[in-house]
């Protein structure tokens, strides 16, 4: 506790106002309250567009995967029910102040498509992906690390070690003000007595100690990596939000070379592939709001939570929904679910689903040195 407490008292300066929320206030305040438990499901592999022996194939496999378990009284859920059929309204997306590209796609490098098995531990492999993207150096920071670090926190901290959810904010906080460790270092040395990240178990080992920790970290700062926040879940969930501005802040980031973490209510998550039922590139690799999804939330509201990385967007990329409705404009996202799942690894989501059920946002960059 005195180790823990010291490295607080010497790191203050520079942890962000999330981690210093997250550790002052009981039970990590309203997030825990939101975000507490993981849903395992067990969904089909996507099929081809084309009818193939090899789609066939895919259609016949399945695989596990894990989403943050919501819990929003009654009052909220209805208040995003609204929000969410409100946008079945037309975006007109010509209303926008500056010309910009119709499309952006950054990629992830060399980082390959993680997976976080099935825990619910989707924030901190959206953060860790971000950071390996900048890094340029592939598979290269440890999420098991600093999830066992965050069991640590956890104990002493009062807030969600990451394993079954949280918020990008606030794992964003955790590495800002503690580093992270690589996956070199976790093979070599484990954390929590574990070297590999137990996919398919629910054995997490132990936690691991800020001062064992603190020994083979790098420095987010150091390496000149940094975030800013653009929405917050406060903001997303109590207050209207503009969606169209916010959704124009996600387009000028991308231009700019800088990709976004975060958190999104998937609605209806039973329908499809966790509740996205529109094909893009593979079948139901794209969340779309249709008719049929907004009735069954009239009826019986039903959201989960999920983190994912932003990547690129196209104002004329095209979803069809299994009535063949079109739906245009798409961001595209890397997921954590493993390269089986969606595109490989990449999902897309219509500019109306994000504007309506987006509860966090964070851009995060290089910092770039001024000439």
């Amino acid at each position: 506790m005195n180790q823990f407490k010291g490295m607080i008292e010497r790191g203050i300066m520079r942890v962000n106002k999330w981690l210093l929320w997250a550790l002052i206030c009981p039970i990590g305040g309203f997030a825990q309250a939101l975000f507490e438990g993981t849903i395992v499901k067990n969904v089909q592999l996507p099929q081809m567009h084309h009818s193939s022996r090899l789609a066939a194939q895919q259609l016949s496999e399945r695989q596990d995967i894990a989403l943050m378990q919501v819990h929003l009284s009654d009052t909220l859920k209805h208040r995003m029910v609204g929000r969410f059929a409100d946008k079945t309204k037309a975006l007109n997306l010509l209303q926008i102040a500056e010309a910009i590209p119709s499309a952006v796609d950054l990629g992830m490098d060399t980082v390959p498509v993680l997976n976080q098995g099935i825990h619910g531990s989707c924030v901190t492999f959206a953060v860790t992906a971000a950071i390996d993207a900048i890094l340029k150096k592939g598979d290269y920071v440890s999420q098991l690390c600093s999830l066992q670090l965050g069991r640590y926190i956890q104990s002493y901290g009062y807030v969600a070690s990451g394993w079954e959810g949280g918020l990008g904010a606030v794992i964003l906080g955790q590495v800002e003000a503690f580093g992270f460790m690589t996956k070199n270092n976790q093979r070599e040395i484990g954390c929590g007595h574990l070297t590999e990240y137990p996919l398919l178990k629910n054995d997490l080992g132990q936690e691991m100690v800020l001062s064992d920790f603190h020994q083979y970290s790098e420095s987010m700062v150091q390496n000149r990596i940094g975030w800013s926040n653009l929405v917050d879940i406060f903001q997303s969930i109590h207050d209207d939000i503009d969606g169209t501005k916010v959704l124009n802040q996600v387009k000028q980031s991308l231009i700019h070379g800088d990709r976004l973490i975060f958190g999104i209510l998937l609605a209806d998550y039973d329908k499809g592939l966790a509740g996205a039922v529109g094909t893009h590139k593979v079948f139901n690799d794209t969340w779309v709001i249709t008719p049929e999804i907004i009735n069954d939330l009239r009826e019986n509201p039903q959201f989960a939570g999920h983190e994912m990385l932003i990547v690129g967007y196209d104002d004329k990329a095209i979803a069809k929904d299994e009535n063949g409705r079109e739906y245009q404009g798409l961001i595209k996202v890397r997921n954590s679910w493993g390269d089986r799942i969606g595109d490989q690894g990449n999902f897309y989501m219509t500019y109306d689903y994000f504007r309506a059920l987006v509860i966090e946002l964070q851009r995060i960059r290089q910092i770039r040195s001024r000439a």
